[in-house]
């Protein structure tokens, strides 16, 4: 990985680690559990481990 691909990554990161901090971002988008870990590229949303699993079994891209 080049310097600027690292950079790209990083700051990628940080947008999502920041738009996880938004209020309506600190719950899973389907169950309300606190604290999702995985954002569902298909919806855009935010979502728990359980619900991830149900989303892949859509092949939703996660």
């Amino acid at each position: 990985m080049t310097g600027l691909d690292k950079r790209k990554e990083e700051r990628l990161l940080r947008a999502v680690k920041d738009l996880s901090k938004l209020p309506g971002n600190k719950r899973c988008a389907d169950c309300t559990e606190k604290l999702p870990q995985y954002v569902n590229l298909t919806f855009n949303t935010f979502i728990c481990t359980a619900c991830s699993g149900i989303h892949r079994e859509f092949s939703h891209r996660l």
